[in-house]
């Protein structure tokens, strides 16, 4: 986490094609989980978004069926100023059982939330655990690990104009899940697709991306 000085870039974010017609796509996966491993700089975005009405990703959509999904877009400009991660930690007891939850509290106040209107969770299964269905120290380590890849691919090569925002991170029950706000997500399901293509994951993960241009389904995560 680094809370030093915060510095302003201005950048043209460029246009992405969303969908402006109701259309349901099924796609639900599997992947691993992910840690944050960099901290960002506050960076002032000019942004050209396609709205989206809404919709879900949640088993295999064919990408003849996504592009389908993208193609009708109506554009409006955003300037978006996207904050330094700030980490908050919470406890929690469900079913018994310990949970511990990593928030970005930092997104607690970011506007304007519909440029990020895609709500993206993977969920994985760990495979060595110890008491109360918490990860060892190894297997910790391998989470952590291929977690820290699939943030920095996730958010994609240019820090500049991140494609998606760190939301949470929990630990439950002999499972981690990730969350992310996506800006494109197409290109979070591309990336997917391909690491299930190559069976390159340590870890069988699923996953599920809804739009949720109102931000509900992180209403639990930012209310703390």
């Amino acid at each position: 986490m680094n809370n030093g000085t915060q510095h302003q870039v201005l950048c043209n974010w460029g246009s992405t094609l969303k969908q402006s017609s109701a259309v349901h796509i099924q796609a639900s996966y599997s992947a691993d989980v992910i840690l944050l491993g960099s901290s960002s700089k506050l960076r002032l975005l000019v942004i050209n978004l396609a709205s989206v009405p809404g919709g879900q990703l949640v088993n295999s959509p064919t990408a003849q069926s996504l592009d389908r999904y993208l193609q009708c877009y109506t554009m409006t400009d955003f300037k978006v100023i996207i904050p330094d991660e700030h980490y908050q930690v919470l406890n929690f007891v469900q079913d018994d059982l310990p949970g511990i939850a990593i928030i970005n509290s930092a997104l607690k106040t970011f506007q304007p939330k519909e440029v990020f209107n895609w709500h993206l969770s993977i969920m994985l299964d760990f495979e060595d655990i110890v008491d109360n269905g918490m990860p060892s120290k190894n297997e910790q380590h391998v989470i952590d690990k291929f977690g820290d890849f699939l943030d920095a691919s996730i958010k994609g090569k240019d820090t500049n104009k991140p494609n998606a925002l760190f939301l949470a991170r929990i630990t439950w029950n002999k499972t981690r899940e990730l969350i992310w706000r996506v800006y494109d997500p197409k290109e979070s399901y591309r990336f997917l697709k391909q690491i299930i293509s190559d069976n390159s994951s340590p870890r069988p993960f699923d996953y599920r991306m809804e739009a949720d241009n109102e931000w509900k389904l992180a209403e639990w995560h930012l209310k703390h």
